[in-house]
């Protein structure tokens, strides 16, 4: 670091717009220390991996910095095994820290458990188009309420190997954050692409919220979750289901833009697909769900896959039955129009 500093680079790293470290970086522990109060005036893009003394972006403790990354659009931190958050302590950042950013990938940050500290309300991230998170051991959740709020642009979030993670969207801002937001939904209107993959304490999206509004999502990927059972609620003619169990999406209708679904490593996954739910579903892969019943699709969820070309069904000791056309009645007394668009079926390894 010091000698860093005494060639005058912090000069330079005021103007830069593209940045990127990897490793040999020993002794910096804030990243604005590099430019001082100043900040990353015109920086864009920033990479940061392999820094094992990296804790923060930011020094909050001495209150509100000066500037604080307001044209950054591409922010990737990967293997920084001491990283702790983007602030160093409670403080509320400028109106525009951060707003442009449109990427954000964080990999294997072992520490990291909250990205922000303190009130959330100012972080505006409303041109966030794809949030990609992987092996952050320690993650409890992404977003918080006032920030998700916000994110319209959001089209594509995938989150792998986060074990500590019960919900994207923090529940537990206090009081200010509920207030942040004026309905009881929090609504992503351009997220298209979800992935989801070894998140074994997850259970909601955001628990705190009755509806979770996802109308233009058409690609869904769960796997490796074991505490989820159901992807919508109950039918009311299940009157043996547990009420207390929580959906991943609070209404059958969300999943009826999706069109291409895989599921795969969910044991207690009660139900694959709701009944009577017309749908443009057209891709399934169904693997390892061992919960489910014997039938894979019963005769009432037949006439919603109208638009399904292909299935794939695999690695089950379950299912013995992939479609029931048994008591299937269409409106104009014929039944052998079922399934008009399926193309390829592929079944392996079903024990049943």
């Amino acid at each position: 670091m010091s000698d860093i500093i005494e060639t005058r680079l912090n000069f330079f790293l005021k103007s830069t717009e593209i940045l990127t470290l990897i490793s040999g970086m020993k002794g910096l522990k804030i990243l604005c220390d590099l430019v001082g109060e100043e900040g990353f005036e015109c920086l864009t893009n920033l990479s940061l991996s392999m820094l094992n003394d990296l804790e923060y972006l930011i020094n909050t403790a001495d209150g509100v910095p000066q500037s604080a990354f307001p044209v950054l659009e591409f922010l990737h931190l990967r293997e920084l095994h001491n990283f702790k958050g983007i602030t160093s302590h409670e403080c509320r950042l400028p109106n525009k820290a951060f707003s442009a950013l449109k990427v954000l990938k964080l990999y294997h940050l072992y520490k990291l458990r909250n990205l922000w500290k303190g009130p959330t309300q100012l972080v505006w991230l409303g041109n966030l188009t794809t949030v990609d998170v992987m092996s952050c051991g320690k993650l409890e959740s992404i977003f918080s309420l006032s920030i998700a709020r916000d994110l319209v642009q959001l089209q594509d979030l995938m989150i792998l190997n986060c074990p500590m993670m019960e919900e994207i969207v923090s529940s537990e801002g206090g009081e200010h954050e509920i207030a942040a937001i004026a309905t009881d939904k929090i609504e992503f209107p351009k997220l298209k692409r979800l992935n989801l993959d070894y998140l074994p304490s997850l259970t909601a999206i955001c628990k705190a919220m009755n509806a979770i509004e996802l109308p233009q999502l058409s690609s869904l990927s769960l796997l490796n979750m074991p505490k989820l059972k159901r992807l919508c609620p109950a039918s009311d003619s299940e009157s043996n289901c547990d009420p207390i169990i929580q959906p991943l999406f609070n209404d059958k209708d969300k999943l009826a833009t999706i069109e291409g679904l895989t599921i795969c490593g969910m044991e207690n996954l009660m139900e694959i697909w709701p009944g009577e739910l017309e749908a443009k579903l057209r891709e399934m892969t169904v693997q390892c769900c061992h919960g489910l019943s014997n039938i894979l699709f019963p005769s009432n969820s037949i006439k919603g896959m109208q638009n399904l070309e292909v299935l794939e069904v695999k690695d089950y000791r379950s299912i013995g039955v992939a479609f029931d056309l048994e008591g299937l009645v269409w409106e104009d007394g014929i039944s052998d129009m079922a399934l008009p668009s399926l193309k390829r079926v592929e079944l392996r390894h079903l024990l049943s």
